[in-house]
């Protein structure tokens, strides 16, 4: 937000994770934090990744949690 000039979009991706086996948010925190600093919210879009999704779903069912194989493209844009 600091070096980007007004007008300009900002594109970030994102996904959130575990720690400790609680739900880290991290796109919420994203979006909280770049609000908090004056960007406007302009679009999001969840993107799923099916390379992951086999992948990840064995672990995830080892351990009774859906498997996170999506990520978020946040856009904001500075006024």
């Amino acid at each position: 937000a600091r070096v980007a000039r007004s007008g300009s979009i900002i594109v970030t991706v994102m996904a959130d994770y575990r720690d400790d086996g609680k739900m880290v948010p991290l796109s919420v925190r994203w979006i909280a934090e770049g609000m908090r600093r004056g960007l406007i919210l302009h679009d999001i879009v969840i993107a799923r990744l099916l390379s992951q999704q086999v992948r990840m779903w064995r672990k995830a069912y080892e351990q009774k949690r859906t498997g996170k194989t999506h990520e978020y493209v946040i856009t904001f844009r500075k006024p």
